[in-house]
């Protein structure tokens, strides 16, 4: 029996004389109505300003291997430098004037990042006053149609979409980008949108947490039968998008008509035998670790498909897990519930005998913390 856990981690025409009268007051009364309505005033800004990100999400932790033949990850990730590269563009804030919204005042690029961060990027803005920023880690390592850089506009950044890692000058990293939380005129809480004053003698610095637009998929099993032997064999996970974006908060998956698989443990690993009243530490990760992409399709059931809200049975992730137990093979397929960017999925698996494997997914926020923030020197 499994089961899915989930933490709390938008008239008939005229015509004739008296209808071209008719049309013509209906003209001078819409425009009448229209010199009493006042535009809303253009945002004001002001000269250039200097500021100072410093960008924090993730932390350390073991990341996954081996991508070979896999759509969702290349080489090893590791997850002790979870930023590889930055890129961060500023825009006006001014969603009510599109052309003041669309004006860039500042973009910057680094690359060769190395430990957990958090990372100061220093970048200098050519208007100050409310901006809109929009901070991209790791689209280097991302596998897409089309690449960003310095003239990229404001609606090329927001309908970026990727289908997988890209292994990048012998590394592979997972994609960041920081999501807006809160109203979109929240600004200076809202993690996306800042003020910036131009009289500021000291260079400010913008505090924004970057989060992965993808998610982890572990696998925590042990042998929990009284004699024999147990161990997997392989595990592939199927089905799912195609691509996704970066700045929605469910990741705004999108789905073709191929479904995409990834078999992330291809090797044989033994499974650690434990007995009696089983312990959260008593399990073990065994193998390596998936990243897959946000799914808004997903099961309320881990063993058969129930669906969540409108998700669809050919949409929803579904992992494959291959078992030897005395000899004998054992498969069993888990279905995944909904998948959010940044979540870790675990599934808990105990194989009690030969014909019972006992099964749980667990869905958690993936290591969020807050950091403090020292003085800018």
């Amino acid at each position: 029996m499994a089961e899915t856990i989930r933490r709390q981690r938008l008239n008939a025409g005229s015509s004739g004389p008296l209808a071209c009268i008719a049309a013509c007051l209906a003209f001078l009364l819409a425009a009448g109505c229209s010199k009493n309505e006042v535009p809303a005033p253009a945002r004001t800004f002001g000269g250039p300003a200097e500021v100072t990100l410093i960008l924090s999400g993730g932390s350390s932790t073991k990341g996954g291997q081996d991508g070979t033949g896999s759509l969702t990850k290349a080489g090893a990730v590791d997850e002790s430098s979870p930023v590889r590269s930055i890129r961060i563009y500023a825009f006006k804030h001014a969603p009510e004037d599109p052309v003041q919204n669309n004006e860039l005042v500042g973009y910057i690029m680094y690359s060769g990042f190395e430990g957990s961060g958090p990372h100061y990027c220093r970048m200098g803005l050519t208007a100050s006053g409310d901006i809109d920023f929009y901070v991209i880690a790791n689209d280097l390592y991302a596998v897409t149609g089309a690449q960003l850089d310095e003239g990229s506009t404001r609606e090329e950044i927001e309908r970026f979409r990727f289908s997988g890692l890209y292994e990048h000058e012998g590394q592979s990293a997972v994609p960041m980008s920081n999501i807006m939380t809160g109203d979109s005129e929240a600004i200076g809480s809202n993690n996306f949108s800042f003020h910036i004053d131009e009289n500021d003698p000291s260079t400010p610095v913008i505090p924004i947490q970057v989060s992965r637009a993808m998610a982890r998929l572990s696998l925590f099993l042990l042998n929990a039968s009284d004699e024999g032997t147990a161990s997997l064999t392989s595990a592939t996970v199927y089905q799912g998008p195609d691509e996704a974006g970066l700045f929605s908060a469910d990741g705004a998956p999108a789905y073709g008509g191929t479904a995409p698989s990834d078999r992330f443990v291809s090797t044989e690993h033994t499974l650690k035998g434990v007995t009696g009243v089983l312990q959260d530490e008593d399990y073990e990760m065994i193998g390596e670790e998936a990243y897959i992409l946000p799914n808004t399709s997903g099961s309320l059931d881990a063993d058969e498909f129930i669906p969540e809200g409108n998700s669809q049975e050919t949409r929803a992730y579904i992992v494959s897990l291959t078992f030897m137990v005395n000899g004998s093979e054992r498969q069993e397929e888990v279905y995944l519930p909904s998948v959010s960017p940044n979540d870790w999925i675990r599934i808990y698996g105990a194989v009690s005998s030969r014909i019972d494997v006992n099964l749980k997914v667990l869905v958690d926020s993936w290591d969020i913390h807050e950091i403090d923030i020292p003085p800018f020197m």
